[in-house]
């Protein structure tokens, strides 16, 4: 390993647990220094170090961190992460959120605060049942001197339409929010293409959908291809669908689909000979929320720093509690029931009363042990807490009820204390 990759190394390391800490209540890094002339007032942290921590802290890491310097150990400080220090509802800290999105031309991996609003948006469409943003294909304009960004969607989808193509022909369409042209020269274009592809698949998958064209130079608009001597079509399009299935995705909804796409190979001639291929990627858009690969984000678990997986990151992101995400009724108490009905006979034809598939309604059926140790009793104690449950609720009865009785005769004018008993005769 040369110097410069472990300099990189060591700085990845440092990041990550740096950002390991500011997720896990702080902590103290210590860093080994190999260079004994090093002197932390002298040379400070390095750019490559205060580069690494700027783009972990874009606001500033004075607030979160402090250094010193013990013998040939220098010792980070790290406090806990706050989200109102900077005034960005951010629950947790991350280094990349690995979500991209479109921006015109450009794919774009979210920033923190933009991958939060990216997060609530879909979830809340999913609450409001719009769990699929439908593509919209748009019809061609009457007049022909109006053009829009829908445009090159439509000439894109009619692009992947066209069994041939011809070298070095130019396209009539170009770049936009939904079509991106690649072209590649190297010899190892499926590499190549693997290393590319999750970026593009993710921003137009959470972006309403897009086209990926690969062999067509982005500024001549030219359709040159890919040689067919450095590339197997049909390798090329087992290695894309096996790319984009491994691809992490959090769902807000409960039917959970897989990422929509399809890839098409065109012939491409030159002089009527078979000259390369053009493999074109529509994705559609995505119900909930695509990554390239887990977010860069760690936390302390086990004495070790860990990075966070994508479903582990939004539910931190959102604080979603503990349960399914969505707003359908989930059942999932098959255990739980199955034991209840084994102790209390007449429990199951009574819960079948109550949630009566032909006539349901929405409401809540709660199963609990004991509700006497739900409210903090022990479960020897619950007939005794039970028994003055009662004992109080038939006070409570006799006293409104002789209130009831008092207060009906004051407003009839019949005061008990006032009547008149009738004297007998003697």
């Amino acid at each position: 390993m040369t110097n410069c990759s472990l300099k990189r190394t060591e700085n990845t390391k440092i990041i990550q647990a740096t950002c390991a800490l500011l997720n896990s209540g702080g902590g103290v890094i210590k860093v080994e220094i190999d260079n004994k002339n090093y002197s932390y007032r002298c040379h400070g942290l390095g750019q490559d170090l205060e580069t690494s921590l700027q783009k972990l802290l874009p606001s500033g890491s004075q607030k979160y961190l402090d250094y010193l310097q013990q013998g040939h150990n220098l010792m980070i400080f790290v406090k806990s992460w706050n989200p109102d220090v900077f005034g960005l509802p951010l629950r947790i800290c991350s280094l990349r959120s690995n979500l991209y999105q479109r921006a015109v031309t450009s794919t774009v991996n979210l920033g923190a605060s933009n991958a939060l609003e990216l997060l609530r948006e879909k979830q809340s469409r999913a609450q409001k049942e719009r769990s699929r943003v439908k593509e919209v294909h748009p019809q061609k304009s009457l007049d022909q001197y109006i053009q829009e960004e829908e445009d090159m969607r439509l000439c894109a989808s009619e692009f992947l339409q066209r069994d041939k193509l011809r070298y070095k022909e130019k396209l009539d369409f170009t770049e936009s929010t939904h079509v991106e042209f690649k072209r590649f020269t190297t010899k190892k274009i499926i590499p190549r293409i693997k290393e590319m592809l999750p970026h593009y698949v993710s921003a137009f998958a959470n972006t309403q959908g897009g086209y990926l064209i690969i062999g067509v130079d982005d500024k001549s608009k030219e359709v040159f291809g890919c040689k067919r001597e450095k590339v197997d079509p049909d390798l090329l399009k087992k290695e894309i669908g096996n790319c984009i299935e491994k691809l992490p995705t959090f769902h807000f909804c409960c039917k959970k689909p897989k990422v929509n796409f399809t890839t098409k190979i065109l012939n491409v001639y030159q002089n009527d000979v078979l000259y390369g291929y053009v493999c074109v990627v529509h994705v559609e858009p995505f119900c909930c929320v695509v990554f390239t690969e887990a977010p860069d984000s760690w936390v302390i678990r086990d004495n070790s720093v860990t990075r966070l997986t994508a479903e582990q990151w939004v539910t931190m992101m959102l604080d979603i509690q503990s349960g399914k995400p969505g707003n359908s009724i989930c059942c999932g108490c098959e255990s739980l029931c199955k034991k209840l009905f084994s102790d209390h006979k007449g429990l199951e034809e009574l819960m079948k009363t109550q949630v009566n598939e032909d006539t349901k309604s929405p409401g809540v059926v709660i199963f609990s042990r004991s509700w006497a140790s739900d409210v903090g009793l022990r479960k020897e104690h619950s007939p005794n807490y039970i028994c003055m449950c009662v004992y109080i609720y038939i006070y409570i009865f006799f006293f409104f009820f002789f209130f009831f009785f008092f207060f009906c005769l004051v407003i009839l004018g019949l005061h008990p204390w006032h009547m008149e008993v009738p004297r007998l005769g003697v």
